[in-house]
């Protein structure tokens, strides 16, 4: 059955079953907050949100994208090898990013990151960023669906755009049950499928394919090395600028991040993405032995489809599309319900519907979560290689960052400053990429720092934002989760603050109540607070060192040192292989 046996077409009607009852009949039947659908609920532990956060950065497209091009693309010649690795360790230190803004994301108790930026530069940004990262997640699914999809046709014999489609009908009925929940409920069962199969099931077949560690020695050492010609060390410290700059800035981090109940599970979003980081070299070296094995593809990111059909054995080929989908729905649900929660609990909820119950934009946002998974689909028929679909967002997301690190730091950036500077980066990207085709480097350097530039200038020639709200932010942010009384009696409302409990709010009377600030509590909290900044209780630079939180900056160096040694770690195998020779 489109070239399955029919044992391993049993092991896919089981796993689907599986995922099914997770995430249509139990995740629908969990979700009825507008908490459960975006966050699940907000209060699970370091374990769940290790699970989650790995079977949902773990999407399968990066398997494709990474060995594709450490396959290479010029036939005839070596494989790029190693260097392929970059194109997913372009977010190699975006990594340690994650695990700083845990306690960030975390403490602002909102929903999503529209409301965070409400929070320090109002409305009018907060759509701003809605609508752009609405987009962002519509280009994420089309990229994880175009990467599931060619291993589907690789397989199957199936046209690429039927497989894709495939794909988006299956993903698309249980992220509309139950959101993020759903989503959650099926990750900790498909993170497993994620973690064994996915990332070491093949290798065993593939080795003996490829003519083990004898056919290595024989290939010339630029295949380990981690620069190349595809990947020259610019391109590759224009991935590793744009991923630790801009990555942070996208909508499903804030999700991944929030699931957890405290800062401490939180930060799990960051350990999590370290496993993946390891897990991605083991992508780069199974590129090498496809190129190896089945030499000659003219579209490398067909390979894995190639490749398992022909050596895995009856149920293990059926174990492995399983690991694929498992990949794709465990990333696709997130993005599409990160993407639905910004249309409806915000841009609904805050601009063009509020006051509605609960249920409505329930209903609502079940509707945009299936939908958005299908807007994906429609993407795919655009950008035909997963290559683009990087360089595109990364290109994207260096500048749109710059804003929302300007306004954590300095407490004089204001909204016309970054209007000015976003609207810079953007014809700036605009003209260099479409006008003037500029490689991938300009792009992503010159309108980051002119986007820099500018709103460090307007910020300085121009009024900040009102002292009271400026105090509300940076108070939000440095209260610790569970002890929000001290919000609650400065008059300080948000959607994840339960008359001030950290559970998500369940009622629709929760999401619309005006809050009543009182300015004087907020400042006297605001001045506790700024005895800890680091530059003086005076200046204008918001960072804090806080009493209590030394696990919190040990763990930041730990996984920063981490991300290090993968590197040195590649570049110790890629020295011992050249001289395997």
């Amino acid at each position: 059955m489109l070239g399955l046996h029919f044992l391993d077409v049993i092991v896919l009607v089981v796993y689907f079953g599986v995922v099914a009852y997770l995430g249509i009949y139990l995740g629908a039947k969990k979700t009825k907050t507008m908490g459960d659908f975006l966050l699940a609920g907000g209060s699970w532990g370091p374990l769940v949100a290790f699970l989650f956060n790995f079977s949902s950065a773990l999407a399968g497209a990066e398997a494709v994208v990474v060995s594709a091009a450490a396959y290479g693309t010029q036939l005839g010649n070596p494989p790029n090898g190693m260097s392929g690795i970059w194109l997913w360790w372009s977010m190699l230190f975006a990594t340690p990013v994650y695990y700083l803004f845990s306690v960030i994301y975390k403490r602002a108790r909102v929903f999503n990151v529209a409301e965070f930026f409400e929070l320090r530069f109002g409305q009018g940004v907060a759509s701003l960023y809605a609508v752009l990262g609405v987009i962002v997640c519509i280009n994420f699914i089309g990229l994880f669906e175009l990467g599931a999809g060619k291993v589907l046709a690789a397989i199957t014999g199936l046209p690429i755009d039927a497989a894709v489609l495939a794909c988006c009908c299956v993903v698309a009925l249980y992220v509309a049950a139950g959101g993020t929940m759903s989503s959650l409920l099926t990750d900790l069962f498909q993170g497993i499928l994620c973690l064994v199969f996915l990332s070491f099931g093949l290798l065993p077949f593939l080795w003996d394919a490829a003519g083990g560690l004898s056919a290595l020695r024989e290939l010339p050492a630029s295949v380990w090395s981690l620069e190349s010609e595809d990947f020259p060390w610019t391109y590759i410290v224009a991935l590793l600028f744009s991923g630790a700059m801009g990555s942070v800035v996208a909508p499903n981090i804030f999700c991944w991040i929030s699931i957890g109940r405290d800062e401490k599970a939180g930060t799990q979003c960051g350990w999590a993405h370290l496993w993946k980081r390891i897990v991605t070299i083991f992508f780069a070296f199974y590129g090498i032995l496809f190129a190896m094995a089945a030499p000659g593809l003219t579209d490398p990111e067909l390979a894995w489809g190639t490749i398992i059909s022909t050596l895995l054995p009856v149920g293990m080929l059926g174990l492995l599309v399983a690991s694929f989908a498992a990949a794709l729905m465990s990333s696709v649900d997130t993005f599409a319900s990160t993407a639905s929660g910004l249309v409806v609990d915000y841009l609904y909820r805050k601009r063009w519907a509020a006051g509605y119950t609960t249920q409505f934009y329930l209903r609502h946002a079940r509707i945009w979560s299936f939908v958005v998974v299908f807007l994906g689909y429609g993407t795919t028929r655009f950008l035909s290689n997963i290559r683009e679909y990087i360089e595109l967002v990364w290109s994207l997301f260096a500048y749109i960052a710059v804003p929302l690190y300007f306004g954590l730091v300095w407490r004089k950036t204001n909204r016309q400053a970054l209007w000015s500077g976003m609207l810079t980066g953007s014809l700036l990207y605009l003209v260099l990429h479409f006008s003037a085709g500029a490689s991938f480097e300009v792009t992503v350097l010159v309108p980051t720092l002119a986007c820099a530039a500018v709103t460090w200038l307007v910020s300085i020639v121009t009024t900040p934002e009102d002292e009271v709200m400026l105090n509300r932010f940076y108070c939000i942010l440095s209260t610790p989760i569970g002890q929000e009384a001290a919000l609650v009696d400065a008059g300080i409302d948000l959607p994840a603050m339960g008359d001030g409990q950290t559970a998500m709010a369940t009622t629709p009377e929760r999401t619309k109540k005006e809050e009543t600030i009182d300015g004087e509590k907020i400042t006297r909290l605001y001045e506790t607070y700024a005895q800890d900044k680091i530059c003086g209780p005076s200046s204008s630079i918001e960072i804090r060192k806080e009493p209590g939180l030394g696990w919190y900056y040990r763990g930041f160096i730990s996984i920063t040192l981490g991300c290090l040694a993968l590197i040195l770690v590649v570049m110790a195998l890629s020295w011992f292989m050249t001289r395997l020779g």
